[in-house]
């Protein structure tokens, strides 16, 4: 499991959209959104 994608879901869960969260960590939307299904997947 890798650290960041848990660090991507704790910030979208604490902006609640993926822009917000995205923007706090630096990174893209879709970078978010990929990193999101990528822990689904693995749990």
């Amino acid at each position: 499991m890798n650290l960041r994608f848990l660090t991507t879901v704790v910030a979208f869960s604490k902006h609640q959209t993926l822009n917000a969260a995205a923007q706090t960590l630096g990174l893209s939307h879709s970078a978010v959104s990929l990193q999101i299904k990528a822990l689904e997947e693995e749990l």
